[in-house]
Order: structure tokens, then sequence, then C-alpha cells
């Protein structure tokens, strides 16, 4: 098939969408892309210098890119409270696409984020299920509001440990991140159950090395390093799932999608961006509600 590339970007001037972690890796080539189809794009970043850097990077290759920053650091639920108050007093509050990117992986030792959940648990799902359950009236607003949650190929063989879910018991690096990552993917199907009149998709973006995967060290950090070079794909082109399924009219809510490959765990595994297997235990309905209900529960938020 066909290859997705940004030329197959339909204009979005009267789009408007926020990308957590865009100051740099996918979610940097996510809001490039974006930016380049004419759409506002909000970076929801962390560090204000480097989103700065991001946006002038941005700016000097499309110099009337509508481009703004916001603070957010999904580690800290106070953070995000202070993410959807300065979005409230925003005199365009409608939003049309939420592209939940940012997160971290393998750190090798367990941390804590500010309220206490395991780190990766914590900033990949968590936190971003507190920012998206409060902006959904902001979606609701725009006439077709979609949500991307990025998830990973590491989902396949994730398992939600529901009595671990903050790696007390036990952590291991990789495990407290496919955990993470299956947790994204089930968020996303959920939410495409729960809220009908939402487009919700998850994503992957294959393999593709980015700074992400900075505490792959030792024989694990030069294969992860290597493979991309190999039998995966450019930050560019890992982004361009995320792309696809923000501005794609072929995609359809509560699926997952990725680059083509031979399989969602063969190898190579880049491509054009297509809808691909999900996971059987990302299917279990058990599963789904108490890991919804704990969310809720754990960050005080809920509908």
């Amino acid at each position: 098939m066909k290859k997705f590339t940004l030329d197959d970007m339909p204009q979005m001037s009267d789009k408007v969408a926020i990308v957590t972690g865009a100051n740099s890796g996918l979610g940097f080539y996510t809001a490039l892309g974006l930016a380049s189809a004419d759409c506002k794009v909000i970076l929801a970043c962390r560090n204000e210098h480097k989103a700065k850097i991001a946006i002038d990077d941005i700016k000097s290759r499309i110099p009337d890119a509508k481009l703004d920053f916001i603070a957010l650091d999904l580690a800290s639920l106070e953070s995000v409270a202070g993410f959807i108050k300065a979005w409230q007093v925003r005199k365009e509050q409608k939003l049309d696409i939420l592209i939940n990117n940012a997160g971290v992986m393998n750190l090798p030792n367990r941390t804590l984020t500010k309220n206490g959940f395991e780190m990766q648990f914590g900033t990949n799902h968590l936190g971003h299920f507190a920012l998206t359950i409060q902006l959904l009236p902001f979606l609701k607003q725009a006439k077709a509001p979609r949500l991307i949650v990025m998830s990973s190929m590491a989902a396949y063989y994730g398992k939600i440990k529901l009595d671990n879910l903050n790696s007390e018991k036990s952590y291991s690096p990789m495990k407290a991140y496919s955990q993470s990552k299956l947790a994204n993917l089930i968020f996303a199907l959920t939410l495409a159950k729960k809220e009908p009149w939402l487009t919700s998709l998850a994503v992957h973006p294959g393999i593709a090395y980015t700074d992400i995967q900075r505490y792959n060290k030792g024989i694990f950090g030069i294969i992860m390093r290597s493979i991309p070079k190999i039998v995966g794909q450019s930050v560019e082109d890992g982004a361009l799932p995320s792309l696809y399924t923000a501005s794609s009219k072929a995609v359809v809510s509560g699926k997952f999608y990725g680059p083509e490959g031979k399989g969602p765990m063969s190898l190579p595994n880049k491509g054009s961006a297509i809808e691909v297997a999900i996971p059987k235990h990302a299917l279990d309905d058990k599963t789904a509600k108490s890991l919804w209900k704990l969310s809720a529960k754990l960050t005080n938020i809920s509908i």
C-alpha cells in the first residue's frame, strides 16, 4: 500500500491540537507535521526553555506556524491542574485534537512522581488520564474531536498488575514500562466505548530510536540504538502513525494503529501507518473496568 507521508496531510487551518512532550523526539515531529498542515499546535512540555527551542526550530522551517506553549509536567497532578486552568482562561477553548505523546521509559531504579506514583505508570498513564478527562469538555466543543494515545509495541507483552500498579512489591524497568503502555492502550479503547462522540485511538511508532530510550544501558542499550538503523525507521517516520490518526478520515475509533511491518511483533516494523492487531489482553473488560476505577481513585478524577 502507498505509504502515508506529510504530503497526504489535509489542510487543518481550522484545527487546534495539543501535543504532550512536543519539544523532542516523536512529539517534536508530530508538532512539526501538524504545523505543516496549518494546524494550531500547543506544545505541552515540562521544560519551557526546551519548548521554546522547539518552537524556534519549527518556525525556522515553517515561518507562519501557529504555535504556543503551556507548561505541563505529567509527573505532577498539580501541574496537570495548572495546565487545565491555563486552558480555561484562553480565548479559544475548543480543542480538536489531543495527542498524548509524552513518556518515560526503563528508569533503572524505582522512582516516584510528586504524588507518590511509580514514575513510568504515573507519567505515561495516570498523568495523561487526569489530563484527558479534564479536557473532555473542550474536546466536546469541536465538530470531530480526536484523542491519540501513544502506546508501544511493549503493550503486546505488558501485564496490568492491579495489586502492584506502582511497583511497590517488585520493580522491573521494562515490566513497569510495558504495563504503562498497555494501560495507555486500554485507556484509549475504554474512552472509545464510554464517549462515542470522541474518536479515541491508540498508536505505536514501531521501532524508532528517540531520547526516551536514554536509560537503556549496556548491551540492551546498544541493541536498541542499533535496531532502528537496521530494521526500524527514523524518528520522523515514527511520528507518522500519530499524524495519520490525527488527520485521516479512514481511521475508526477504538482501533490501534502503527507501522505496517510484518505484524505487531515482527521485524522489520516500519512502513505505512495502518490498523494493527490489538493484543487480546487489552480487550479484557474486567481489567479495563478495574484499571479505570483505580486510575480515577488515584488521580481523584472521574467521569
